[in-house]
């Protein structure tokens, strides 16, 4: 039996010591890292913007793709993006898309555990003009094995301030999709400290909520 003043002061004693052997092994290296971070952030050179609005547009169809590839409005269309449920569509995706003179790009799938890049392999097999990244996975994946196709972020990418995308950048993705997660507000900002012609934002889709692999 002991009292709880005795108890207090134990803790007490023990607490100031952890912090103490903390600070000896683990000091600050440099407590001006963000600052630097933000100094070469500033001095990323930008890609050209272009001189007028330009549309991207996302199919999950063949049939989509076909109504898209005859798309007249105001606004040209820059680049078109199959994301199909069967990977193996794709190529017949490409043959109509380049049939129409219109550049198109393909989705990586969400989700890829270990050992399923060859679904990765089918997505560069039928031979696109882009890649839309959806995970790390296809990001280490297509550098490594298509390093001459432009990579662009989706919004899965979680790219929410102006560090995460100057490492995308760094990583070789031309064009990156904000994350849903900023309000307008935080978007605006972001724009600001970043090169704007980096990015592409989306103006309508359905927001999804959740995913699983199936």
């Amino acid at each position: 039996m002991v009292p709880k003043s005795v108890l207090n002061d134990l803790r007490r004693r023990i607490t100031a010591d952890l912090i103490a052997q903390r600070d000896l092994r683990h000091s600050i290296g440099d407590p001006n890292a963000l600052e630097h971070l933000r100094n070469e952030i500033r001095s990323t050179p930008a890609p050209h913007p272009a001189t007028q609005p330009i549309l991207y547009a996302l199919v999950r169809t063949m049939d989509q793709l076909q109504a898209v590839i005859t798309w007249t409005g105001a606004v040209p269309l820059g680049m078109i993006y199959a994301e199909f449920e069967d990977v193996r569509r794709y190529k017949d995706a490409v043959e109509l898309a380049r049939s129409a003179r219109i550049p198109i790009g393909i989705a990586t799938t969400r989700i890829i555990k270990p050992g399923e890049e060859g679904l990765l392999k089918l997505v560069a097999a039928s031979d696109p003009d882009a890649i839309l990244i959806r995970n790390l996975a296809g990001l280490s994946f297509f550098k490594e094995h298509a390093p001459h196709l432009p990579l662009i972020a989706d919004y899965a990418m979680n790219i929410a301030n102006e560090v995460t995308a100057m490492i995308m950048a760094d990583n070789g993705i031309h064009r990156m999709v904000p994350s849903y997660d900023l309000s307008w507000k935080q978007l605006s900002a972001m724009l600001t400290r970043f090169p704007a012609a980096f990015f592409e934002t989306v103006i309508h889709q359905h927001m999804p909520m959740f995913h699983m692999e199936h």
